[in-house]
């Protein structure tokens, strides 16, 4: 982008140098998927049993840690990231057929929250 091929990038971008101008679309909360008969789903998770369930994390640039890890470890947890995944849609089809959790945007969430 500083060299100019590039006129226009939508994502979340870190450590942009402050050359190119940069501005927030929207900002989103993230929710929990888990599926039906979850065992979290008869007692809510503590911060901590959340951090040891098995994570699916979707990584769509493949590398970084997610924003749900970035919390985790602030908060001296550490997250038990079972699989790395770089599509949603395959993340939360495992999810929903195992005891695996996944963490993501809100709206997302909600969509795929009736399946």
């Amino acid at each position: 982008m500083t060299s100019g091929s590039v006129d226009l990038a939508l994502g979340v971008f870190e450590n942009l140098p402050a050359s190119l101008f940069r501005r927030v679309l929207y900002e989103e909360d993230y929710a929990c998927l888990v599926r039906r008969d979850h065992p979290a789903t008869i007692q809510p998770p503590t911060p901590a049993s959340f951090a040891a369930m098995c994570h699916i994390t979707v990584q769509i640039s493949g590398m970084g840690e997610s924003a749900v890890d970035l919390a985790l470890s602030g908060a001296g947890l550490c997250p038990r990231i079972a699989a790395r995944m770089p599509h949603f849609v395959s993340a939360v089809a495992i999810v929903a057929e195992s005891d695996m959790v996944i963490s993501l945007p809100e709206r997302l969430a909600r969509r795929f929250a009736a399946t």
